[in-house]
């Protein structure tokens, strides 16, 4: 990971107003149906995407790495974003999803 220079890319979901007009639409479902990512994620991430696509035009022709679930990686992302001055609530009512995108420094 030393050899790349990283990009987040931080997009955020506004969960707890998703949850209520899903409430307002569905009056049995429980707050964790109304919560469910299979009904907001996609979204989330069709946007992250579309924002680390228009990042500096440089690293399409450097040619870059791109981490759209970092944890798969082994990044902790909590802990790698407070690095980085950026504080991500684990419970949170404004969901922050991360994309992580690097260049090879040598490319610089």
């Amino acid at each position: 990971m030393d050899k790349y220079f990283w990009y987040a890319v931080i997009e955020e979901f506004d969960l707890k107003a998703h949850a209520i007009a899903m409430k307002a639409k569905h009056p049995g479902w429980s707050e964790r149906q109304c919560r469910n990512p299979l009904y907001w994620q996609g979204g989330v991430r069709k946007r992250l995407r579309e924002k680390a696509n228009h990042l500096d035009p440089k690293l399409r022709e450097w040619g870059h790495m791109y981490l759209s679930i970092p944890e798969a990686a082994g990044i902790d992302v909590f802990q790698t974003m407070h690095r980085a001055g950026i504080v991500i609530d684990q419970h949170p009512d404004i969901v922050r999803k991360v994309v992580l995108v690097g260049i090879q420094s040598s490319g610089w």
